[in-house]
C-alpha cells in the first residue's frame, strides 16, 4: 500500500457521504429551552468532493461542524455518515468513518510521529490489540499520502506548526474515513505552509475519492480550489454552491458584507474601499505593472476606471527591461512620473487632497 489510489473506492463514485436533512443547530439554554443558529440546513457533500465551510465570526460554523462530527446534538433534523444516521452510530463506528483534524495543539507527549499516526488504527483494532500487517502498511500509506515520510522517527514535540497538520492528517487518514473534517487546519501557518497544505488536501481529493469538509477564513484559496463552498451567512441563513456560482450571484459579498470593504470580482477577494469615492484614475498599459497599479490607485483612496472615461487623472504605466515599473501621471495640465508605486501612491494622495482644498 504505496499510493494514494490505494484509497479509492470507485465501486459507487460521488455517492453521498455526508447529508444534512433539514438541520438545526444550536444549544439549550436556560431550562432546557433551545437556542438556535442555524436552522433547517440541507446539504450533501459527495465522494471526491472538496468543500469549504466559510463565513464570519460568529454566524456558526464551528456549531455546525461539531454538530455534523456528532460531538454536539443537533436541535432538529438529522445527519446521514454514509447514509447512517449519526445519531445513531456509537463512537466507534463514528470514527470509522469520519476523522477530524482540529485546530487546537493536542500535548501528546513524548511520542514519535509514527506511534502518533498509529493511533489512526484504533477504531478499526481497538486500543489495546496488536497490529497486524495490513495495519502497519497502512500507517505507512497515510504517513506517504499526508507528505510526512521524513519525519515518521521524530518526536512530536519537536515539529513546526506546519509538520505538526501533516502528522495529524496522517493519523486521520490511518483511521480510513469515508470523510476527512477539518477545522480551520490553516490558523497558524505562514502562506506558504497554507497554501501547501491545501494543495496536498486537494491531491488527496482528486486521487482518493475521499470527501474533505474543511472550515477556513481563508477566502481566496476557498474559491480557487474548492468543488463546493459551505457559506453561512450572519443573519443564519445557509447556501452552498460551487464557487464561482455564489461570488457571481452577490453571495460572497453579502455573507462579508462591511463597512469599507468590497468583494473584488476580477482578483476573487474583498479590498478595502474606505475613503474611496474621491478622484477618478483612468489607467492605460498592459501586463503586470498596471495590475499593480490599480491596486496602488485603490490604496491611495482613488477610483479605477475605463479609458475614455470621464477621470480626474490619466495614469499610463509600463514594465521596463529591467521589470521595474514606469508610471506617468496626468492631472490638470500637470504631469509627474515615477519608477515605483510609493512614489504613486504619495502623489495620488497629495493631489487628491489639493483637488478636496479647491472646490
Amino acid at each position: 500500500m504505496n499510493a494514494l489510489s490505494d484509497l479509492r473506492t470507485d465501486d459507487a463514485p460521488h455517492r453521498p457521504v455526508v447529508q444534512a436533512v433539514d438541520l438545526t443547530v444550536g444549544y439549550r439554554g436556560a431550562r432546557g429551552r433551545p437556542a438556535s443558529v442555524l436552522a433547517e440546513i440541507g446539504a450533501t457533500l459527495r465522494q471526491g468532493q472538496f468543500a469549504f465551510l466559510l463565513g464570519p465570526n460568529g454566524a456558526g460554523k464551528s456549531t455546525l461542524l461539531r454538530t455534523l462530527v456528532g460531538s454536539q446534538k443537533p436541535l432538529g433534523g438529522r445527519v446521514l455518515l454514509d447514509g447512517q444516521d449519526l445519531s445513531r452510530m456509537s463512537a466507534r463506528q463514528r470514527a470509522q468513518r469520519l476523522s477530524v483534524v482540529l485546530t487546537d495543539r493536542v500535548d501528546v507527549g513524548l511520542m514519535s510521529v509514527r506511534a502518533l499516526v498509529a493511533l489512526g488504527r484504533a477504531p478499526h483494532v481497538g486500543w489495546f490489540a496488536t497490529m497486524d500487517g495490513d495495519d502497519r502498511d497502512t500507517v505507512e500509506w497515510a504517513l506517504d499520502a499526508a507528505g510526512a515520510r521524513s519525519l515518521a522517527d521524530r518526536q512530536v514535540i519537536e515539529l513546526s506548526d506546519g509538520e505538526r497538520q501533516r502528522v495529524m492528517i496522517a493519523r486521520a487518514l490511518a483511521q480510513r474515513p469515508s470523510i476527512l473534517v477539518l477545522d480551520e487546519p490553516t490558523a497558524f501557518l505562514d502562506l506558504t505552509r497554507r497554501v501547501e497544505l491545501t494543495a496536498l488536501l486537494r491531491q488527496l481529493v482528486d486521487e482518493t475519492g475521499l470527501a474533505i469538509l474543511m472550515s477556513t477564513h481563508d477566502l481566496e484559496l476557498a474559491l480557487r480550489t474548492a468543488d463546493q463552498i459551505w457559506l453561512v451567512h450572519g443573519d443564519g441563513t445557509f447556501e452552498t454552491g460551487c464557487p464561482e456560482d455564489l461570488a457571481h450571484s452577490g453571495s460572497i459579498a453579502r455573507a462579508y458584507a462591511g463597512r469599507g470593504i468590497s468583494f473584488d470580482h476580477e482578483a476573487g477577494t474583498f479590498v478595502v474601499t474606505a475613503g474611496q469615492g474621491g478622484a477618478t484614475v483612468a489607467i492605460s498599459g498592459t501586463g503586470k505593472s498596471t495590475h499593480w497599479a490599480a491596486r496602488a490607485v485603490q490604496r491611495a483612496g482613488c477610483v479605477p476606471v475605463e479609458q475614455g472615461d470621464s477621470a480626474m487623472f490619466n495614469l499610463s504605466v509600463a514594465t521596463l527591461q529591467d521589470r521595474t515599473p514606469s508610471w506617468r501621471l496626468g492631472a490638470g495640465g500637470r504631469t509627474c512620473t515615477g519608477d515605483d508605486f510609493e512614489s504613486l501612491v504619495t502623489q495620488l494622495r497629495a493631489l487628491s487632497r489639493e483637488a478636496a482644498r479647491s472646490e
